[in-house]
């Protein structure tokens, strides 16, 4: 597992198979999202940027989300990044009155 914590507490993982998600961090609170868009969106979104390797879309498209199991998932494709943030705001928030 790759992972990455922000420091606006955003836990970033990369799912590699046969390893369990979050198992190496003391988080009790949780909410696994998963940030998706279609393949031809990322791939088009990986020729715009100068700082991907073309073909890393296609490569990994069937490796990332497979083992994972979300409580929300957002499709940037379809909303903006502020609609996904909402989105996820909403969830977090949700969680945070139970």
């Amino acid at each position: 597992m790759s992972s990455s914590i922000f420091p606006s507490g955003v836990l970033n993982e990369i799912p590699i198979p046969g390893v369990e998600p979050l198992k190496n961090f003391a988080i009790s609170a949780a909410v696994p999202v998963g940030v998706q868009c279609p393949l031809d969106v990322v791939e088009e979104r990986e020729r715009s940027r100068n700082d991907r390797t073309l073909g890393q879309a296609r490569a990994q498209i069937d490796k990332v989300h497979t083992h994972l199991t979300y409580d929300l998932a957002v499709d940037t494709s379809l909303a903006n990044p502020a609609t996904c943030a909402a989105e996820i705001a909403a969830i977090v928030a949700k969680r945070e009155r139970l």
